[in-house]
């Protein structure tokens, strides 16, 4: 260490080191490592769901869980539920029932979604919205629906005089996969 001049009352120290390459290479590396690090964080806390859900990250995990017992969500993504096929019938003048078919196309298996169905008039305000979990539609305990598999399904829907109009639904309809 050696002194190079006072400037304003303050000395100025300059240290001599002679392994400026080695103190530069550890810094950057500690960068970098911070800077992952804060990256990871950053994802965890505002996408969680799409980073555990990422086909390239989530065998990564896997592994990082295995070793320090850990245990992941199941894999799932809502989206690639799809419905098909569904037809309403009107049993009586109250009382609607629900015929449909929904598939999974995604590529891995996943838990049963919930199901919102939601009544609408024309100016798309909700007038009836039910929720049925798998339970409810399966009439059993569900285990996963498997990839590309589908699901004939069965809801009934009672006190429905707002929504029947001359035996036919009156206004709209929308699904939700939750």
């Amino acid at each position: 260490m050696s002194v190079v001049g006072k400037s304003y009352g303050y000395y100025i120290l300059i240290m001599k080191t002679d392994n400026t390459w080695k103190s530069f290479l550890f810094w950057t590396f500690i960068v970098i490592v911070f800077s992952v690090t804060l990256t990871i964080q950053a994802m965890w806390f505002w996408q969680r769901d799409v980073f555990l859900q990422n086909s390239h990250i989530r065998p990564l995990l896997v592994k990082f869980c295995y070793t320090f017992l850990c245990t992941l969500p199941p894999t799932r993504d809502l989206s690639s539920f799809q419905m098909k096929n569904y037809v309403f019938h009107v049993n009586e003048k109250t009382s609607l029932q629900l015929e449909a078919i929904f598939i999974n196309k995604a590529s891995f298996p996943q838990a049963y979604p919930d199901l919102q169905v939601t009544f609408i008039d024309i100016n798309d305000h909700t007038i009836i919205k039910k929720r049925f979990t798998p339970v409810e539609y399966l009439q059993a305990a569900p285990d996963k629906m498997r990839a590309g598999a589908s699901v004939h399904v069965k809801l009934d829907f009672m006190d429905m005089e707002k929504v029947i109009e001359d035996n036919k639904v009156a206004e709209g309809y929308r699904f939700k996969f939750l």
